[in-house]
């Protein structure tokens, strides 16, 4: 395995893990499944940092991951393909568009979109209101979360992806400062506005989120005065301003 192949793998884990754990936080629940939440982020960042093969593979990974969690359940076997195995396969058609981002998420956004709508219309039929034709339930339904996940896609992971770029090949230290810095904004939310069942786990999350920015911000100003290389803060400061605005945004018109 070249050195290329190992940073995929480990890439990939710990973007499934932060994915997993963003699924998480959300604005919102739909009835039937669905809410808003940043847990495209990461698989999106595989696709564009590694093409359309390792974001097919992350986002099957993730569904299946989704499906071990406690809010899975389904109406019927082919639904499970289509809401969560297809629904986030879709994302590494984004690696087909590494120059342009915006496109890119555009597309598997929708590609995403459609397959729950797919999956909306054809076993979600019966919770249609009276008058409304299943077609038009299902687009609505689906739309009400998919396209403020995929706004807060767009705001967020183009400036990362880009950040992540400039990264020296060789310097493993570096990397790790800017995976640090890309995750503890996200790790914020959850910590501070994510559900807990315990009130304890709530404090210890908070607790561990502020003693990592802490240290991200130490290592990433330590980096900036002795290398002159200011990307791992600025990727710190960006994220942090751009996720918490956008959930602001997003949580003020849903509620």
């Amino acid at each position: 395995m070249n050195r290329n192949q190992t940073k995929i793998v480990v890439e990939t884990g710990i973007m499934l893990a932060l994915a997993f754990i963003l699924s998480y936080f959300r604005v919102g629940k739909m009835p039937q499944g669905g809410s808003v939440s940043l847990q495209m982020i990461p698989i999106f960042l595989i696709a564009l940092r590694w093409g359309f093969k390792p974001g097919i593979i992350a986002g099957v990974a993730f569904g299946l991951l989704k499906m071990l969690g406690p809010d899975f359940w389904f109406a019927h076997y082919a639904q499970i393909f289509l809401d969560y195995i297809l629904a986030f396969a879709v994302i590494g058609f984004a690696g087909l568009f590494r120059n342009n981002y915006i496109v890119g998420i555009i597309l598997a956004g929708f590609l995403r979109f459609f397959s729950h709508f797919l999956a909306g219309f054809i076993f979600f039929a019966e919770y249609a209101p009276d008058g409304m034709h299943p077609v038009i339930y299902s687009l609505g339904y689906n739309a009400t979360y998919m396209i403020p996940e995929i706004v807060l896609v767009i705001l967020i992971t183009p400036l990362v992806v880009q950040r992540l770029k400039n990264m020296p090949v060789q310097d493993t230290k570096f990397e790790s400062i800017v995976a640090l810095a890309f995750a503890v904004p996200l790790l914020t939310l959850t910590a501070f506005t994510g559900r807990f069942d315990s009130e304890i786990y709530q404090l210890i999350a908070q607790i561990v989120t502020v003693f990592a920015w802490v240290v991200t911000l130490l290592l990433s100003l330590m980096k900036m005065t002795k290398e002159q290389n200011n990307t791992p803060l600025i990727i710190l400061i960006n994220t942090q301003v751009v996720v918490i605005l956008g959930y602001l945004i997003i949580n003020y018109f849903l509620n």
